[in-house]
This record gives C-alpha cells, sequence and structure tokens, in this order.
C-alpha cells in the first residue's frame, strides 16, 4: 500500500486497544462519584471525530451527552453544563491553544477532565485530571483516538447500563486491528482509480450521515481543504435535500460515505437521486468489507474506525498524484491569527 507501514499501524492500534484498563478505571470512578452529564468537546478534526461518538452515545445511551467546539464553548458557553458535568478532550500534539484555554478554566473550577494526548509531557496534559497518553501514528491520517473514543464510549454505556454485551464486543473489538489493515489492502485500488480521476477537481461535495458524519465532515474540512486546498462543501444526508441538491450538476464530483447505523435509508435516499444527476458519484460503503471475528450486531459501532480506511487511503493518493504533501500548509501554524 502506498505510504503505509502495516507494521507500525498494529503495533500502534493494539497499544491504543490495550489502554482499556486505564479507560474503565478512569468511566467507573466518574459513575462510583456520579455526574449529571457528558460533555465531549474539541476544535477542528477533534471536534468533528467527538461527534461520531457523541452520536453513538445519544442514539444508544440514557446519559445526557453535550459536543461542543471549545471556541464556542468558551464564548457562549451551555446553560447544561454545571459544576457537576465531566469533560472529555483530545489532542494528537498535546499543544492545542483552544483546548489548553477550556481546560485551564475547568481546572480552576475543579470540572472533572478525561484527555487523550499523543504526547508524554504537554501543556494539555498538564491541565487535565485524568490524561490518558495514546499512540498517533504519524504514517496516516486514520484519527487513531477512535479506537480509544470507541472504548470509552462503550464503557460509559456499560456503566450506565445500556450496554450489557460490552465484555463480548471489547474482546472483538481486537479483531478490528487486523480487520483494517484487510480492508485498506482491500480499497487500495478503488482509492488509486478515484484520485487518479479526481487528482485535478477543484470542488467535491461529500455527505454522510449518522456516525459517519463527523469523520466525512473532518475529511473535507481537514484533509482536502486544509491539507490539499480543494474546495469542499459537506452536508448531512439528511439535508442534503434542503438545498444542497440544487448545487448538484452532470459534472459535480460528490462523495457518499455510508454506514450501518439506522440512518443508512438516508444516505441510500441521496446516492438513488445524486446518480440520476451526476456521472461523478463515488460511494464508499463500509458494508462492501468483511470484519473478520466481529459479530454483525456490532459492525454500525466500528463504522467510525473503518470509514477511516476511506479518508487515509484517499488522502495518501492524493497527495501522491498531486505532489501536494499533506503537511504543506499556507496559514495554519505559519501565520499567527
Amino acid at each position: 500500500m502506498l505510504n503505509f507501514n502495516k507494521e507500525k499501524f498494529t503495533d500502534y492500534m493494539e497499544f491504543n486497544y490495550g489502554l482499556k484498563e486505564q479507560i474503565n478505571k478512569v468511566v467507573d470512578q466518574f459513575f462510583d462519584e456520579g455526574f449529571d452529564n457528558l460533555f465531549l468537546i474539541g476544535i477542528g478534526g477533534t471536534a468533528a471525530y467527538m461527534e461520531q461518538y457523541g452520536n453513538i452515545l445519544k442514539t444508544k445511551s440514557n446519559i445526557k451527552v453535550y459536543v461542543e467546539n471549545a471556541a464556542e464553548f468558551m464564548a457562549v458557553g451551555n446553560k447544561q453544563f454545571t459544576q457537576n458535568s465531566v469533560v472529555v478532550v483530545s489532542s494528537e500534539s498535546g499543544n492545542t491553544k483552544e483546548i489548553i484555554a477550556l481546560l485551564k478554566d475547568l481546572k480552576a473550577k475543579k470540572i472533572r477532565t478525561l484527555g487523550f494526548v499523543a504526547k508524554e509531557k504537554s501543556p494539555i496534559g498538564d491541565e487535565l485530571e485524568h490524561c490518558i497518553i495514546y499512540r498517533g501514528c504519524d504514517e496516516t491520517f486514520f484519527d487513531h483516538t477512535n479506537m480509544v473514543k470507541l472504548l470509552m464510549t462503550a464503557r460509559f454505556m456499560y456503566d450506565a447500563g445500556d450496554f450489557p454485551e460490552y465484555d463480548k464486543f471489547v474482546a472483538q473489538l481486537a479483531n478490528m486491528i487486523p480487520a483494517l489493515v484487510a480492508m485498506r489492502e482491500s480499497f487500495e485500488p478503488k482509492a488509486a482509480e478515484f484520485a487518479n480521476k479526481y487528482c485535478d477537481e477543484k470542488y467535491h461535495m461529500l455527505t454522510g450521515s449518522g456516525n459517519l458524519m463527523g469523520g466525512v465532515y473532518s475529511m473535507g474540512m481537514c484533509i482536502l481543504e486544509e491539507m490539499q486546498w480543494i474546495s469542499t462543501q459537506s452536508v448531512s444526508c439528511a439535508e442534503f435535500f434542503h438545498g444542497a441538491l440544487e448545487m448538484l450538476t452532470k459534472d459535480t464530483s460528490l462523495m457518499l460515505f455510508k454506514g450501518e447505523d439506522g440512518t443508512r435509508p438516508l444516505a441510500d435516499r441521496v446516492e438513488a437521486f445524486a446518480k440520476k444527476i451526476s456521472t461523478n458519484v463515488s460511494v464508499f460503503d463500509t458494508k462492501e468489507y468483511e470484519f473478520a471475528g466481529l459479530d454483525n450486531q456490532y459492525r454500525e459501532l466500528v463504522c467510525p474506525l473503518a470509514a477511516g480506511s476511506f479518508f487515509e487511503r484517499i488522502a495518501k493518493h492524493l497527495e501522491d498524484i498531486r505532489n501536494h504533501d499533506l503537511s504543506i500548509r499556507r496559514y495554519y501554524k505559519v501565520l499567527e491569527y
């Protein structure tokens, strides 16, 4: 596979899966102490990926959960936020300024916090009550916090009494590590074909639904716009027919990402309509791939991990054929703003 280190990916994912006992200890403590609600807070890509797990909790648990943008939360707050709220954040670098400002404020107010950071020592880690160090991987742009966030989400659901099959699910989740490698291998030709066909495309419309939409938004915002300087519009399948459809022409590139939760019929509806209009509809569907060792009943929960295979492989092939390194920025971390 292009620019993919299988051994390193596997090592990192196994390490992150192995953090489950640390995660359980913290989540169990929150339940022992009691809490009013759960706030998943991020900025940019971390906010987008938090949406995926907020969606799972919202639809499968009785926990009151809110997903917030750190900058907006600091500016206007949320009336549901209390002294007894729990906050979860994440950061690859450990120095995201909006998250640092948020955590300093929360620490002063003695609000309980849990964070996932990829650096042993960092400004964010210094401000957290509970800091779990995961392995982020510079070989890929798959968000490795997907594994630890899914483990965290499953534990919250279990402790809330909403997920009695937790032990079986987590045991099977280990099988997703080789399954994700196999999925990448299978998807590789399609990623290369897409990149070759659309390497000079100036605009893509992206859509998805349910627990994939956060990742779809990040694909447009982080990879295509920030890392490749390609214009995009990201819209959920539910909202597609309320404005976005009018932008579709026979030449429009539409990237449709399909998962397997209860919102799949919304994606089917978009696909059926879009293919009547555009000749450039690209469908990326997790259902086409086998997840060996995972019961079908759990497939919808792991779709955020699986979709990461799509995002990463497309990104790597666009980077290569466009000769535009994913690390290049015009303004981000280049100019002060």
